[in-house]
């Protein structure tokens, strides 16, 4: 588990102060914020395919259109990653994955 920790600590240096939008929210996201150092990065929004409420934030519905603000997406799904990245990709989403 240290190891996946610290290859998680070392793509979130990599964003530096960019924001970051934080994809897909739950169990996954939950256990970012408490094991890595995300939570001292600038995750500026939360978004999923179905808008709801994560930890008090709105979470955005995600469209071409919600990444104007945004510098990176972190895909916070361990299952579901290799789908994700292709449903943004779809989406002509241009943000660094």
């Amino acid at each position: 588990m240290i190891e996946r920790i610290d290859k998680i600590n070392n793509i979130l240096d990599k964003c530096g102060d960019g924001r970051i939008l934080v994809y897909c929210v739950g169990g996954h996201t939950r256990c970012l914020f408490e094991y890595t150092d995300i939570k001292y990065k600038n995750v500026v929004a939360f978004a999923d395919r179905k808008e709801r409420s994560f930890c008090g934030v709105n979470v955005r519905n995600v469209t071409a259109e919600n990444f104007e603000d945004i510098d990176y997406i972190i895909i916070s799904s361990f299952g579901f990653q290799s789908e994700i990245e292709r449903y943004l990709i779809s989406i002509e989403c241009k943000i660094k994955l």
